[in-house]
């Protein structure tokens, strides 16, 4: 039986990472049952690293766009501003008050 093709087909790609850096990762992806690191254990261990860093940032970026979009204004409270009023506001009670 043929098999079937990926959704998502994988690519290729080569990185290189420092010497102590390999070290430790091999020790931690490997088999005591294989002694050696499982076939794929590093492409498995990349591809879940950088799903999550990229879930991550997208969270980020729309908590950020969400943020911007829905800032408070601050409510300004009655006798906060001196003179008791908002800028404008005694123009017109002046204007009511000279007509009458």
């Amino acid at each position: 039986m043929a098999r079937r093709k990926h959704l998502d087909p994988p690519v290729e790609l080569k990185i290189s990472l420092p010497a102590s850096m390999h070290t430790k990762l091999s020790l931690l992806l490997w088999s005591e049952s294989k002694q050696r690191v499982p076939h794929g254990a590093f492409s498995s261990f990349f591809t879940a690293l950088l799903s999550d860093y990229l879930n991550r940032r997208a969270q980020r970026e729309m908590e950020t766009q969400d943020a911007s979009r829905h800032q408070e204004v601050p409510e300004i409270a009655e006798g906060s501003i001196p003179g008791g009023a908002l800028p404008g506001a005694g123009d017109q009670q002046e204007d009511e008050q000279n007509r009458g």
